[in-house]
């Protein structure tokens, strides 16, 4: 194959460049190709070198319309491979929806349009009304509850009344005496007492007044004399002087809150409170207690308060009776053993006790004063010592 350039220049016609040039004399012969023998294979131009014809058409217009080509010349029926046939596909499976808009002959990529809208909008517009039911039937399940759980305590709605209320009274003509009710007192009889309240911390530490009419630390005094523990009677009629008591005074409670001394006076303020009494509340019973007539400085309780001590003053000098829990009665009164002209100071924060029987205490010996008195320089005076004395509670 030959590369030169072709005579004329660039711009002349392009020849082939197997076909002899022409001549200025006119055209020259055509050279045919050899022909085949018979039974020779087809020949094909490997190389690519096919002769140009005239009526062959440019590759421009052969990509164009490939139908049109002629059939090439280097291929025939016998050697052309018969074509692989493909294998077979399921068809492939779509939603329901998919599936009826290929029924329908719609293609898969083509727009919904407003009816997917509208059917989202019915779908958002069902769950809303499912919420909304849930809701309501909560709320209808919740007051059902409420109600039958109130109705189950005892309440019941204005209109119906309760199981207790009585009917209405019928009109009473004016100036008609209201009805007597079972627990009010009847006429002529004298007032009860109030109730006394609860037993606090400061009825065992101190004493407590209650004057007629009124209640303290569970115990009441009326104006007949009757002395109530939490409204059950103790006594009928406690008598202080000529007459019924007028005042109480409670020393401080046991510490189980079982026993506690007590005095009665003649007067609501002042007065004398000669009349001592032991009280077992659970009992409901009061014992008659002597000694201590000028009253009681303090009070103490043995360990299983079977012993109660009452520390009080007389003759000038310091005393402690002994009194039985269980009947009010005395196991001992007596000044302790002082000796000529001496008087016993007793330090009541010192008692300690050995058993229910004995007890040990400090005790300090002064001289009395002029007019036999009370010695202050004595008592005052630290070099006078207090000595621990045990005490026997039985005679």
């Amino acid at each position: 194959m030959s590369n030169q350039r072709p005579p004329g220049g660039i711009e002349g016609p392009t020849q082939d460049p197997e076909r002899p040039r022409q001549s200025q004399g006119g055209e020259p012969p055509r050279r045919e190709p050899p022909a085949e023998p018979p039974g020779a294979e087809p020949w094909a131009d490997s190389d690519r070198t096919q002769a140009y014809t005239p009526r062959r058409r440019s590759i421009v217009d052969r990509l164009g319309t490939p139908e049109q080509d002629p059939e090439p010349t280097h291929k025939t029926a016998a050697t052309e491979p018969p074509p692989t046939p493909k294998p077979h596909q399921p068809p492939q499976a779509y939603p329901q929806g998919q599936q009826a808009r290929r029924a329908a002959g719609v293609p898969p990529g083509a727009a919904r349009g407003p009816g997917r809208h509208a059917l989202a909008g019915r779908r958002r517009e069902g769950k809303g009304l499912r919420f909304a039911g849930v809701l309501a039937g909560v709320v209808v399940l919740g007051l059902i509850a409420g109600g039958a759980a109130a109705w189950v305590s005892g309440w019941r709605p204005g209109f119906l009344g309760s199981p207790g209320d009585s009917p209405p009274a019928a009109d009473k003509p004016a100036g008609a005496a209201p009805q007597a009710k079972p627990g009010d007192p009847k006429p002529g009889d004298p007032p009860k007492a109030p109730p006394g309240g609860e037993v606090t911390r400061a009825c065992f530490t101190g004493t407590t007044d209650i004057k007629t009419g009124s209640g303290a630390c569970g115990f009441a005094l009326d104006g007949a004399g009757t002395v109530t523990f939490k409204g059950e009677p103790i006594a009928e009629r406690l008598a202080a002087g000529s007459g019924p008591a007028q005042r109480l005074v409670l020393y401080p409670f046991a510490p189980s809150g079982r026993y506690v001394f007590l005095r009665a006076c003649d007067s609501a303020s002042g007065g004398r409170c000669a009349v001592q009494r032991l009280a077992d509340t659970k009992e409901k019973k009061l014992f008659e207690v002597k000694g201590g007539a000028e009253g009681f400085a303090w009070v103490a309780w043995s360990p299983k308060e079977q012993v109660g001590l009452l520390g009080y003053r007389e003759g000038g000098t310091d005393a402690i009776a002994a009194i039985a829990t269980s009947d009010g009665r005395t196991l001992k009164t007596a000044p302790l053993g002082t000796g000529k002209n001496r008087y016993a100071v007793v330090k009541q924060a010192s008692m300690r006790w050995r058993n229910e029987e004995s007890f040990t205490v400090e005790v300090k010996l002064c001289p009395f004063a002029k007019g036999r008195t009370r010695n202050t320089e004595c008592e005052d005076d630290d070099d006078v010592r207090f000595r621990r004395r045990t005490v026997k509670v039985t005679p």
